[in-house]
């Protein structure tokens, strides 16, 4: 573990150090938020309803939103992220969906890594990803888990970290809440147990040997997991963490009532809320990438937590999958864990080499057992209706794209990114016949408490490369070169908490809470064709220069969601519809992409060799 972190480190580079040294969120003024507003609506509006909106924001500008900026503005000053808790509650907490339609899975790396699809390699694989899950958890109570940096601008938030595990989200009625038992070592103590599924059954087992005092070794993990598995009985127990996939305010009374109905049901809760993570020793056997990607959203639901921050699943056949809470941290959290853990995995295989000694003395596993009756069978059976509603909606398509990846793109001077979300939207307008407004997620921790900043990637610039791309005009390289250049300075924008949505939400909640009257901005058909209110058609996020992705479901009934990593030569592209759409087709977007990818490319090679 010494070569993944530091043994010790001094007080300035502990984990959670720089938290409170880094700058307040900062508020936008109305001229930047209005003109990055009204140039994504000149992308995807018609000229007669751009100008309509233009009149609209004018009017925003001048009158509707001066007195509601002051308010804000006076909200900036007392409150070191003045978004914070707004976005926490009804960006998530305040929705009464069920959590699916807002969790996200990503498949860990290990896949196409170091461990292919393998039979009776599930035992093994748990015990040492278990172990690995306990040292990054040790890693970060002792805080000796690297800060992160954004190239040479600063420190960037660590805070989402400290909700990747003891983590739940617990349902109440009109609002849910977090619950986290995470303390630093300096804090104080955390609970260290995990919670197993399997076969529907729940166990709690110690992540922690209650005789040395130290973390469970893969030798130790695999006793304990290797009891579960063959002294469960064939019979599969009762659909419990269904319940996590009903409306969320119906959850939440069927929780209170499992609460009264008896202690020992309040007791399991409150294990299930505490535990590290929930580890699900599934019996499917995917064969693909995809169809372990397609188990991780719409896998049985009776084998893991939905409200947990972090479900961990192993496949029969050795496939590892994530399925977390949206609530209290991004994904990006995950994709850091697993690229920790994949480093990890190669010294822990090394120190414990197979076969291991069976021997060892460890803590058996604790059944949780929950009491019962009529009322709450009846809510399982609507929970499992309202899962398999949406498993059976929703689509999912996972391809590998190895004809060049972030290295032959960086040596024609081309953002990556930049490059993926051009091909996104030409492929949307070549399938559709027009833009798309689209969202990518920008990150805004380099400010205190910072999340994230949507960056409405379809501009005006991009929109015109993508109509000359499929009229065949000329000069496209011109024309590729001003739509990347306005990404870049676009999301560079929204990393400085300078896009426009966050502070349009402020805005609108700002005045429902001091009763000022609602602009009239968000009545204006422009802010939802141009994907205000969570109306994006596409929804995307890009998961980072290695080996890990996954996604959410689409925003919107006739959306895409598209999610991708880049590595160095080939990256994983990942898209999300709903099959109830008349319109989407994730399958031909799919297979539209690839030719998009290698169409731009071969624009830029051209230029590139037309100078040599």
């Amino acid at each position: 573990m010494d070569e993944v972190f530091q043994h010790s480190v001094n007080l300035d580079k502990r984990t959670f150090y720089r938290d409170n040294l880094l700058p307040s969120r900062p508020l936008p003024s109305i001229h930047q938020t209005v003109e990055k507003y009204l140039d994504s609506c000149k992308a995807v509006l018609s000229e007669d309803e751009y100008e309509k909106t233009k009149e609209v924001c004018e009017n925003f500008k001048q009158d509707e939103a001066l007195a509601i900026q002051m308010q804000l503005v006076q909200k900036a000053v007392k409150k070191r992220n003045w978004l914070e808790d707004w976005w926490m509650d009804n960006a998530y907490l305040k929705l009464r969906q069920p959590i699916m339609y807002y969790y996200f899975a990503g498949p860990g790396p290990y896949l196409h890594t170091r461990w292919p699809f393998e039979e009776n390699s599930q035992l093994l694989r748990s015990s040492i990803v278990l172990h690995n899950v306990m040292q990054v958890w040790m890693a970060l109570k002792s805080e000796v888990f690297p800060q992160h940096k954004s190239g040479e601008k600063g420190y960037m938030s660590m805070n989402q970290f400290r909700y990747l595990f003891n983590s739940d989200r617990i349902p109440k009625l009109g609002k849910d809440e977090i619950y986290n038992s995470f303390k630093t070592s300096s804090e104080g103590k955390s609970p260290s147990h995990i919670v197993v599924f399997f076969r529907n059954k729940i166990y709690k087992v110690q992540g922690v040997n209650s005789e040395t005092g130290k973390i469970l070794t893969p030798p130790e993990f695999y006793k304990v997991l290797s009891e579960i598995k063959h002294n469960a009985p064939l019979q599969y127990g009762e659909s419990i963490s269904a319940l996590t996939c009903l409306e969320r305010n119906t959850w939440a009374k069927a929780r209170q009532y499992m609460i009264e109905l008896s202690d020992l049901n309040k007791k399991n809760l409150q294990e299930i809320s505490d535990a590290l993570i929930c580890f699900c020793l599934d019996e499917s056997r995917p064969q693909s990438y995809q169809e372990l990607y397609q188990h991780g959203l719409t896998g049985p639901c009776s084998n893991r937590w939905n409200d947990k921050s972090f479900n961990y699943t192993c496949t029969a056949n050795g496939g590892f999958i994530a399925t977390c809470d949206h609530s209290p941290c991004e994904a990006m959290v995950q994709v850091v864990f697993t690229q920790f853990s994949d480093r990890l995995m190669k010294l822990t295989v090394k120190e414990f080499p197979w076969p291991w000694k069976t021997d060892v003395k460890v803590d058996f596993a604790e059944e949780l057992v929950f009491k019962l009756d009529d009322k709450l069978h009846d809510y399982i059976r609507e929970g499992l209706t309202e899962y398999n509603k949406f498993a059976g909606n929703l689509d999912v398509q996972m391809t590998k794209f190895d004809k060049f990846g972030k290295e032959s793109l960086k040596k024609l001077k081309i953002h990556p990114d930049g490059f993926v979300q051009t091909c996104l939207q030409l492929t949307y307008m070549r399938i559709h016949g027009k833009p798309a407004p689209t969202y990518e997620t920008a990150t805004t921790r380099g400010f205190y408490n910072g999340r994230t900043e949507t960056c409405r990637t379809c501009t005006p610039e991009l929109v015109a490369f993508c109509t000359a791309m499929i009229s065949g005009s000329s000069d496209l390289c011109t024309l590729f070169r001003k739509a990347h250049d306005k990404y870049v300075w676009l999301m560079n924008e929204c990393k400085e908490a300078r896009g426009c949505d966050r502070h349009l939400l402020g805005i609108a909640l700002q005045a429902l809470e001091s009763g000022e009257p609602m602009p009239a901005l968000f009545s204006d058909p422009g802010f939802t064709k141009s994907g205000g209110g969570g109306n994006f058609v596409i929804s995307s996020s890009f998961t980072g220069y290695f080996d890990s992705t996954g996604g959410v479901a689409p925003m919107v009934e006739d959306g895409y969601g598209c999610f991708y990593c880049i590595n160095t030569d080939r990256m994983f592209l990942t898209t999300s519809t709903w099959k109830s759409s008349k319109i989407s087709n994730g399958k031909l977007f799919m297979e539209e992409l690839h030719k998009s990818l290698l169409d731009v490319y071969k624009i830029l090679i051209n230029e590139k060799l037309s100078k040599l």
